[in-house]
């Protein structure tokens, strides 16, 4: 059991509810509810009594409180007296970044003589700013769209926009010809979507599938970018994706012209800290890249 199910059990006892215990976690509520199935699954037992309206903690979990608090304060401790002894840097990242952003950013900061020993947790973009509110990430990388930016407190979090990228659309070569060949047929659009509570998928109905919704037929769902871009260079269905990943992939075609796209801000994030930061080089390394996001 590690410590982020340890503060979501604490989280959801004190505030005895779903949505309450999500905003203290800083994540949305259907996050926060599968991670608590995730942690009665990993457990073997229940945590709510779900035959309440709303979800009830049960009283032997509440009861557990000061044995769980008492563990989760040790493993903070044990996890300070690690980083004081061996400083290491955190990144959280969308997955999407983890094959492209993130390995450059590192190989700049080791280029530069800034590498420390980093850890990177790829996450949904709930996830990696649950991370970084809680001080288990020191640096978060992200995409923002207009109309799903992330909200912060400006006084608390620094958030800078270092590039820019296209969320566009894309399908291997054979398909790309079976579908051009019949566009004027006004013909179904097979793709690849996004679940609904995942950023590309909020960003692919509010910009993309309303202008073509009566076209599209979802073939395949999946929050795994890297999969959305296997399964569309297979012909399985256009994939909306971020142009960057897929620029050194051959035998996919660029849809964009016909089909849309979404422009898409690459942002770095991280708690506003007085003094020296362990994160300080890759920060600095992120704000020298501004402009490319490479």
């Amino acid at each position: 059991m590690d410590l982020r199910t340890l503060e979501d059990l604490l989280a959801l006892i004190d505030t005895r509810s779903l949505s309450d215990a999500a905003a203290v976690r800083h994540i949305t509520q259907p996050a926060f509810s599968r991670r608590i199935i995730a942690i009665e699954t990993e457990l073997g037992l229940t945590v709510l009594d779900r035959s309440h309206r709303p979800a009830q903690v049960l009283q032997a979990v509440r009861e557990k409180r000061a044995e769980i608090e008492q563990l989760a304060q040790s493993l903070r401790r044990l996890r300070s007296g690690l980083a004081a002894a061996a400083p290491l840097v955190d990144i959280c990242a969308m997955h999407s970044l983890g094959l492209d952003l993130v390995p450059a950013t590192l190989d700049r900061a080791r280029q530069g003589g800034a590498l420390e020993r980093v850890q990177v947790h790829l996450r949904n973009r709930d996830d990696c700013y649950a991370l970084l509110m809680t001080d288990q990430a020191s640096i978060m990388l992200a995409y923002e769209s207009d109309g799903a930016e992330i909200a912060c407190d400006e006084a608390t979090v620094e958030k800078v926009k270092i590039g820019e990228d296209m969320l566009s659309p894309f399908i291997g070569e054979t398909a790309a010809a079976t579908l051009l060949a019949g566009e004027g047929r006004e013909q179904p659009i097979p793709f690849i979507d996004y679940p609904d509570d995942s950023f590309f998928g909020a960003v692919m109905r509010r910009r993309i599938t309303p202008r073509l919704e009566a076209r599209l037929s979802a073939v395949a769902v999946s929050s795994f970018v890297p999969t959305v871009v296997a399964m569309a260079g297979r012909g399985l269905g256009v994939a909306w994706v971020p142009a960057r990943l897929v620029e050194a992939v051959t035998g996919l075609v660029d849809l964009r012209d016909r089909l849309g796209c979404c422009p898409l801000s690459l942002v770095a994030l991280r708690k506003r800290r007085g003094g020296k930061d362990a994160s300080d080089g890759i920060w600095k390394v992120l704000m020298q890249s501004r402009g490319s996001g490479r």
